[in-house]
């Protein structure tokens, strides 16, 4: 199986004062109090399965231009970000082994904001996919400073999850 798609969206006049506790919420607080700001977001994807493999992967880019009483527009900065995630059943429809890594930078007029993630899973599977375990370990790392250069570095966070999955 082969899937491509594309999208684009563009949201002109976001009050973003109004709605800042909400950008803030989502990770997006470089937007917050930014005046009226129009959005266009565009996105592309594309997944493939063979034979129990699986790879997928999705890139996304956000323009954010704010607009002064004049109605002139400066960039408050765009964002993008992509992820990449394979999948291959070690025992088929049953046991599945996972990675994934991701990249988002909220701030492309910003320096040292990027975020990045590298994960790795396991996925079991009974009574068909009605049922599901799933363990993964992600590490997570948030540019908050000069990397080494005397300022604060990164921020590292490690996470475990396990988590059961019903469906009905």
């Amino acid at each position: 199986q082969l899937a491509v798609a594309a999208g684009y969206a563009y949201n002109p006049g976001v009050d973003t004062a109004a709605f800042a506790s909400n950008l803030r919420n989502v990770g997006n607080g470089r937007v917050a109090n930014q005046g009226m700001v129009d959005f266009g977001t565009f996105n592309g994807e594309a997944v493939f399965k063979y034979k129990g493999f699986s790879l997928q992967s999705e890139y996304y880019l956000r323009n954010q231009d704010r607009h002064t009483h004049l109605v002139t527009s400066t960039s408050v900065g765009n964002a993008m970000g992509f992820y990449v995630q394979s999948g291959y059943f070690v025992v088929p429809k049953t046991v599945e082994i996972a990675a994934r890594y991701g990249w988002f930078d909220p701030d492309t007029h910003a320096s040292e904001d990027l975020i990045r993630e590298v994960n790795v899973g396991m996925n079991w599977m009974f009574v068909g996919h009605d049922h599901k375990v799933s363990v993964d370990y992600s590490n997570i790392t948030s540019g908050t400073g000069s990397f080494g250069r005397g300022g604060r570095g990164d921020l590292l966070e490690n996470k475990v999850r396990v988590q059961y999955q019903l469906n009905f």
